[in-house]
């Protein structure tokens, strides 16, 4: 289930706002806004934070948001959005 919510996030992003980022770690789509990133996992629940706080830690600074793209969940951990994937793709379609 996962790995479709992640191909229609991906479908849902802008043409510029689609890569991943790997270095020891993985996040599932980064991209600059204004010369700040935005970080997107896409997860089942919220619970595992690891991968989004080593990208914050690397790129501290420049990091203007970080999502976490859930099942169900809404809310915020340590500054970390957790949004439905409903959500997101309903008001993120509304900002194309």
């Amino acid at each position: 289930m996962n790995n479709i919510i992640e191909r229609i996030i991906y479908k849902d992003l802008p043409e510029d706002a689609k890569f991943f980022y790997r270095n020891g770690f993985e996040i599932d789509f980064v991209y600059p806004e204004n010369n700040e990133l935005i970080a997107i996992e896409v997860k089942k629940t919220e619970k595992d934070l690891k991968q989004i706080k080593k990208f914050r830690e690397e790129f501290k600074g420049r990091v203007k948001k970080t999502m976490i793209i859930d099942m169900e969940k809404e809310g915020t951990i340590e500054d970390i959005e957790i949004i439905p994937a409903w959500k997101f793709l309903l008001f993120n379609g509304e900002n194309k």
